[in-house]
């Protein structure tokens, strides 16, 4: 009556969802393509979820399937939504929380997103005209001269971050104060994609600064910027070494939004460069777990936290307690919460299905006064750099998010094979369709 095809591309991944799935093997059918390797295969009065990877998903079933007049209608359910780049790329998603905020002043994602630009470019001889549509980032710099040379003293610098709006992994993020830095940056990434067209190898380095670093240039055209936070919160229990907060989290139908209270700090390698005197050091500035493996004294159990573990044992010798860090969680919750209800007021660029769900991992910075800022969302998370000694983490999520799915469309009494309580918080509910 129930079945569900799953796998996942990644093994770290595929052998937690099997484990957490195994639970339901007395009511449900399980099928592991990857082992099997299919076909899907749909029977009459059976329900079937597929939790497979994007590219695998047949779409076209699985919107068939909400039609009442198609025999496949209420069968089909599907672990990803087909649209929601409103979400995860960055410049649609710049767009949409711009679209909201200005409908919604009052809106956390007023304070909570960074300054954002839309940066488009059609080749280095167009960047002045580029910039002109980002006239305040272009004013910034030329203010950054006047700044360094000494007529003004004010202030410090102005620092932005550069970030094509379709990659991941933290790939062709760079960090820039002058005009000449970000001419630089863009002549370096130009020039690769005219080489790498030449060669039709999308998978050749190039030089970053000091690190041989996957190039974005396929992606090149359509990039967000950001004004750098440059005062992130500093922990010295962790060397005074810049982190981010990744948060896992499950939208599911037309929509109710969840965030999993066990997160993770993922940290740089090195020690934050705060005087700002080598913004190419990707160790020092950008907190992305891979790219922090390329640093040739790179240690995961050094990287990679727990979020709850980071106030100390100590509280009179720490810089972090207990209360801040429910402060903390308390607007990341927020946060997105805000964040989905910006994307899917954009029908055109996120659109939930009533008979799917889909996971996402979101990341957030924490300043020195404990503000949090949302940076990014994305789709299919790379779990695995959360490595062995915090796997628990992800088989916690993927356990709960299993119990939600299976409750909500195959209406199983999910709670008497529930592992533990669940630690998925609500955090949006609004219908968007009938």
């Amino acid at each position: 009556m129930f079945r569900i095809y799953f796998s996942s591309n990644e093994s770290y991944t595929h052998e937690i969802l099997k484990k957490v799935l195994d639970k339901y093997s007395s009511q449900v059918e399980l099928i592991d393509l990857k082992s099997s390797g299919g076909p899907i295969e749909y029977k009459d009065g059976s329900k079937t979820l597929l939790w497979l990877e994007y590219e695998d998903l047949p779409f076209n079933d699985i919107h068939i399937s909400l039609s009442p007049t198609s025999n496949l209608y209420n069968s089909i359910f599907s672990c990803s939504y087909c649209i929601r780049k409103g979400l995860i790329r960055k410049a649609q998603n710049a767009n949409s929380i711009l679209h909201f905020t200005s409908k919604n002043p009052n809106s956390i994602l007023k304070t909570g997103v960074p300054e954002t630009w839309i940066f488009e470019l059609d080749g280095l001889d167009y960047l002045d005209e580029a910039l002109d549509e980002c006239f305040e980032v272009r004013d910034c710099l030329e203010e950054n001269v006047q700044i360094t040379s000494g007529e003004t003293t004010a202030k410090k610098t102005n620092k932005f971050i550069l970030k094509p709006s379709m990659t991941n992994k933290g790939s062709g993020i760079h960090i820039f104060d002058s005009l000449d830095s970000l001419e630089n940056i863009l002549e370096t990434e130009f020039s690769q994609e005219t080489s790498d067209s030449e060669d039709e190898d999308v998978s050749q380095p190039v030089e970053w600064g000091a690190v041989t670093y996957n190039s974005s240039y396929s992606q090149l055209r359509e990039f967000v910027i950001q004004r750098y936070i440059d005062n992130p919160l500093l922990l010295k229990k962790y060397g005074n070494r810049k982190f981010h907060i990744r948060t896992y989290c499950v939208a599911i139908s037309t929509i109710k939004v969840y965030v999993y209270r066990p997160m993770l700090a993922l940290f740089a390698s090195s020690l934050y460069d705060s005087d700002f005197k080598t913004p190419t050091n990707v160790f020092s500035h950008i907190t992305n777990t891979h790219v922090q493996t390329e640093n040739p004294e790179f240690d995961p159990n050094s990287v990679v936290h727990s979020f709850w573990d980071l106030a100390s044992s100590s509280p009179e010798s720490s810089d972090i307690g207990p209360q801040d860090l429910e402060n903390i969680y308390d607007q990341i919750k927020k946060l997105t919460g805000g964040i989905f209800d910006a994307v899917s007021s954009q029908p055109t660029n996120f659109q939930p299905w009533p008979n799917c769900f889909e996971v996402f991992g979101l990341d957030f910075l924490v300043d020195d006064s404990f503000n949090v800022f949302f940076l990014e969302a994305n789709a299919y998370p790379d779990f695995k750099q959360t490595g062995d000694g915090l796997s628990q983490i992800i088989v916690g999520f993927l356990d709960s998010v299993s119990d939600l799915a299976l409750s909500e469309f195959f209406m199983l009494d999910t709670e008497t094979l529930s592992r533990s309580v669940s630690d998925l918080d609500l955090v949006l509910s609004k219908k968007l369709r009938g």
